[in-house]
């Protein structure tokens, strides 16, 4: 489906950013490119972009960079022609283990969540 495609692709292109910040770095327009014309494929569809962040530092400051990072792929998919866009931060909530260790890398993250709006 939709959504497991897009986020095995993500998986594999991250989308990155600035370090510490919610600009999207230069390697992200590639990937946000790609996601939006495989999205724009199929009609009634609502997308989450979902933001999350590593551990480190302060969790209430992670959680609005993740938020901002979320609302800028959002604003660039939406820039691109997708319509029902929403985004959240998930701050550190949600690392990503492996043999019960944070995968620092992995765990600052962009998901989807694609649902049917019809």
């Amino acid at each position: 489906d939709l959504e497991a495609e897009l986020n095995a692709f993500v998986a594999e292109n991250p989308i990155l950013f600035e370090p510490g910040s919610s600009v999207l770095d230069e390697s992200a327009f590639e990937v946000i490119d790609r996601v939006a014309n495989d999205a724009l494929q199929f009609a009634g569809i609502a997308i989450t972009v979902e933001g999350h962040t590593d551990s480190d530092g302060v969790p209430i400051e992670n959680l609005q960079l993740s938020q901002n990072r979320a609302e800028a792929v959002q604003a660039a998919l939406i820039e691109r022609g997708l319509a029902d866009v929403e985004a959240v931060g998930f701050g550190s909530e949600q690392p990503v283990l492996v043999d019960g260790v944070e995968d620092k890398v992995a765990s600052r993250r962009v998901e989807f969540r694609v649902v049917p709006t019809s």
